[in-house]
């Protein structure tokens, strides 16, 4: 379809996928490090990262995305633009996200390193949750930053083309009515398959039992180590 008011072509199967595409991997990123339970380590710490954050998060992630595909009704400009607006609010909440998680990720990091004994440097900490918990914000904040980077691509990309055709002349291939296609396919594709090498490795470092067990053991090898080293002197 086309948008009577920009003249950009809008493909609403695109949508329907984008939307709760969008919901799914919001919610994914905000789950590698969320507080799920009152008991959970460092509950005190950043409240904002709880599960009902996650779900607002994530919905208005798809709430962004569906605003897109109601440009084709709107014939209205001023309607257009309010659409653009709210669109572009709803989607700077990722920007909000990506500062709390990077303070959460600092936050953990100084109480990891209070945790070092000033006798040895051999180890991270001996707090094997506090370990789990600086690697589970690391992981997360790595991947917002990398659905903020591509996603603000892409809903930049699609910002610009839709003033495209009203500027550039009608024969120019800045006109097209496909140019934002084909570039948004490109980083589409692009940022998918960055998201999933990213979410394999996480799944491999947090997730992973063995792998879990096998960094544990590591520590309380570490652990052992610096507490013969210890009592010998």
């Amino acid at each position: 379809m086309i948008d009577p008011v920009s003249g950009l072509r809008i493909h609403l199967m695109r949508f329907a996928v984008w939307a709760p595409l969008a919901f799914l991997m919001t919610f994914l990123t905000e789950a590698v490090d969320l507080n799920w339970h009152s008991n959970a380590p460092l509950q005190q710490a950043f409240q904002a990262h709880s599960p009902q954050v996650a779900w607002w998060h994530a919905g208005f992630m798809a709430l962004s995305t569906i605003c897109g595909a109601l440009f084709p009704f709107t014939k209205s400009r001023i309607v257009w633009w309010e659409i653009m607006i709210i669109s572009w609010l709803l989607y700077a909440t990722i920007f909000i996200r990506l500062y709390q998680r990077y303070c959460r990720y600092r936050y953990l990091e100084q109480q990891q390193r209070r945790q070092i004994p000033k006798h040895t440097h051999q180890t991270r900490g001996h707090n094997f949750l506090l370990n789990e918990a600086v690697d589970r914000s690391r992981r997360s904040l790595q991947l917002i930053l990398t659905c903020c980077i591509c996603w603000t691509l892409i809903a930049g990309n699609f910002t610009v083309c839709s003033f495209l055709p009203n500027w550039a002349e009608k024969n120019s291939i800045w006109a097209s009515p496909e140019l934002s296609y084909v570039i948004g396919t490109g980083l589409e594709a692009i940022s998918k398959v960055y998201y999933l090498v990213m979410q394999l490795n996480v799944y491999d470092q947090v997730f992973d039992t063995s792998a879990r067990s096998a960094r544990r053991l590591e520590e309380m090898r570490t652990l052992m180590s610096a507490l013969w080293e210890a009592s010998s002197k």
